[in-house]
């Protein structure tokens, strides 16, 4: 409560604190240095500030601008031919997956024109002086980020392209690890290699610089606006429940104008079919013989 009080938190900052002190209490309960946890939460939560959605004008790429990045992921590997990175990130936007997820995908995961995303690449610590924690490098887990992120993805047309030119690239330079989509110097990419190829691309086209994760946003996005079910984006994106998926991932992908003018333009046709109702159009008589029947009801 003082914390609270004091500190102006956010929703995020709030629950991540609640989840420290739950886990502290559960390790003690789990290492038998207690029966029972205390743990209780009790605070005036209308001091939480609560978190609002992002602008969509930051969080997606709009059509125009996927466009200029996609463009410029291939005069970026025209210039260096081996470095299959551009790809990769042309690959996200067909897959919508994590970074780490997208690193770790192999050719073997194929399978009846889907993709299996079920493992991930992480960075790897080396914890044996706490005080002095470093890092050892990216490893690969057979795990996603939650149990939900173990899904098939459906491959489009353009994915089993640009698997198939990411493939060639590999076997005509020489990158080989396993069976590995994603290999550089005969191990996984790093994913600093990602970033670098996306903060730098869309520096040079003119566009605000995204990470990665606007790539999966932009994925979800484009498939509830061509009506898609949310339960299946959510599916589709390895998230636990829909709440997530729309309050976080799903933004419109039009300009203010834009969406503008299709708010008046829908409204324009909405009035359009009411006029009919009173115009004695025999539609509009259909429509005002139901609602009278409902009123009935």
């Amino acid at each position: 409560n003082q914390t609270v009080n004091k500190r102006n938190l956010s929703s995020k900052c709030f629950h991540n604190m609640c989840g420290i002190i739950k886990q502290i209490f559960n390790y003690a309960v789990d290492a038998e240095y207690i029966e029972k946890s205390p743990y209780r939460v009790n605070v005036n939560k209308k001091k939480v500030v609560r978190a609002k959605k992002k602008e969509n004008t930051t969080e997606i790429f709009f059509p125009d601008e996927q466009k200029l990045i996609l463009d410029e992921m291939e005069r970026r590997l025209r210039n260096n031919p081996t470095n299959t990175a551009p790809l990769a990130i042309k690959l996200d936007f067909e897959l919508g997956v994590r970074k780490g997820e997208l690193l770790a995908l192999r050719y073997s995961d194929i399978k009846d024109g889907k993709i299996h995303v079920q493992r991930q690449v992480v960075e790897d610590f080396d914890i044996s002086d706490l005080k002095h924690i470093t890092s050892k490098g990216f490893k690969i887990v057979n795990y996603t980020k939650s149990d939900d992120g173990d899904r098939e993805i459906p491959l489009t047309a353009t994915a089993l392209d640009l698997i198939h030119r990411i493939k060639k690239i590999n076997r005509d330079s020489g990158e080989f690890f396993m069976d590995y989509m994603f290999v550089r110097d005969s191990y996984i990419m790093s994913p600093d290699a990602i970033d670098t190829q996306l903060r730098r691309g869309c520096q040079y086209v003119g566009i605000p610089v995204r990470t990665p994760h606007k790539i999966r946003k932009t994925y979800a996005s484009i498939l509830f606006n061509k009506g898609i079910p949310l339960d299946r984006i959510r599916y589709l994106l390895g998230h636990a429940d829909e709440a997530t998926t729309m309050k976080f991932y799903v933004f419109s992908r039009m300009e203010d104008d834009e969406e503008t003018e299709s708010v008046i333009s829908a409204l324009e046709e909405n009035s359009a079919e009411i006029q009919k109702v009173t115009q004695g159009d025999p539609i509009g008589n259909s429509l005002f013989c139901d609602i009278k029947k409902r009123k009935a009801r």
